[in-house]
């Protein structure tokens, strides 16, 4: 096997050892920047030894058809670790030592199929640390990682019963540190969204292989009716009341009408229409149906959704989350919660009104005239 990269873990050692000497000397780091630099490195240094080979050459010096699948897992590894090294060194304070141009250039020679502009995310269970090491985009709501010691899957859902896979959101592959910085080889999984929020499981680090079912929503759904008979594309809203650390009680509204617009041939553009639209309608049986996001930060998220299920983040209190849900129609509002369908149903009421016998009433409201009824004698 011809060498491709040839001295190139020497260069990549080296100028790891002589950075981490002058950010020793440096001291100006601010927390935690400081300390992410010092495991990345730390981590970047266990690979690269582990690399090195009988015949004095390291696995990083071949490309990737002739490494072994193992080296390849770990030159990966090393690709985005030293990716995440860079992106902490171009932090305040920027280092433009020569040293990190000579990174910089082994991360190109080193990169082929890798990602490298995703972030770096570090978490800790239960006073456990680790960073990410892989993601992978779920696509028909699973997704896996290959590592030496077997498969690990996950299985991700929008909700249960009846299933609705999530797909297109990021499964991330995390891998336990030491104190000292040394990867473990032991994962946890996470799956982390700007809507569908974050959610770590299983709650501690674990060997693989294993497999774990994600459920990032909940289902909320529910009724309308006139006087009984069920009403299709009716527009439905949700007031949500979220308790907050900063503000305490505050509100927003979810699923609010809008015009639909249409073309118009005169003033050629689109304008409102007369049709009233919602993200929320009915089926023609009159029902409605709606998944939440309950990950860690989502809108949705409600008490006791955690980020992880350990004891440790099951005893901090939640910044923000859901205290009540209103499912409003036509000036009526009702509760809704998982497992609890709302029911509206308007027209469905009587009224009893007591007058002076013979006369006549009319019964309406403010955008309907009503009837003319007389009052018996």
């Amino acid at each position: 096997m011809a060498l491709v990269n040839p001295g190139l873990a020497d260069q990549l050692e080296s100028a790891t050892n002589a950075v981490r000497g002058k950010e020793a000397a440096a001291r100006d780091n601010p927390y935690p920047l400081g300390l992410y630099k010092a495991l990345v490195s730390y981590a970047l240094l266990m690979i690269i030894a582990l690399l090195w080979r009988p015949d004095g050459t390291n696995a990083l010096d071949y490309d990737d058809a002739q490494r072994t699948s193992d080296d390849n897992f770990f030159k990966q590894k090393t690709v985005r670790l030293l990716a995440w090294y860079l992106s902490l060194l171009r932090q305040e304070p920027v280092r433009t030592w020569p040293e990190v141009d000579t990174l910089a250039q082994c991360l190109d020679d080193l990169t082929t199929s890798e990602e490298t502009d995703w972030p770096l995310w570090s978490i800790e269970l239960d006073g456990v640390r680790g960073i990410a090491v892989d993601r992978k985009l779920v696509a028909g709501g699973s997704a896996e990682f290959e590592t030496p010691d077997g498969i690990i899957e996950a299985n991700v859902y929008r909700a249960r019963q009846p299933d609705v896979t999530l797909n297109g959101v990021w499964l991330y592959l995390v891998e336990e540190l030491s104190d000292s910085g040394e990867l473990q080889g032991r994962y946890t999984l996470m799956v982390a969204d700007e809507y569908w929020g974050q959610r770590i499981q299983s709650a501690e680090f674990t060997t693989a292989p294993f497999e774990e079912e994600f459920v990032m929503g909940y289902r909320l759904e529910g009724e309308i009716r006139h006087d009984g008979v069920a009403q299709e594309s009716a527009n439905v809203s949700l007031e949500v009341t979220l308790q907050t650390n900063e503000d305490g009680l505050t509100t927003f509204w979810d699923s609010e009408e809008y015009n639909e617009l249409v073309w118009s041939p005169s003033l050629e553009t689109y304008v409102c229409g007369a049709n009233v639209l919602a993200p929320i309608e009915t089926a023609p049986d009159g029902h409605w149906s709606f998944i939440a996001p309950k990950g860690h930060g989502a809108i949705y998220q409600r008490d006791g959704d955690w980020r992880d299920d350990s004891p440790e983040t099951c005893q901090q209190p939640l910044s923000r989350y859901v205290e009540e849900i209103m499912v409003a129609y036509c000036g009526r509002k009702v509760p809704v919660a998982e497992g609890s369908p709302a029911l509206i149903d308007i027209c469905s009421g009587s009224l009893t009104i007591t007058a002076t016998p013979d006369a006549y009433l009319r019964v309406g409201t403010l955008d309907d005239a009503g009837q003319s009824y007389q009052v018996p004698p």
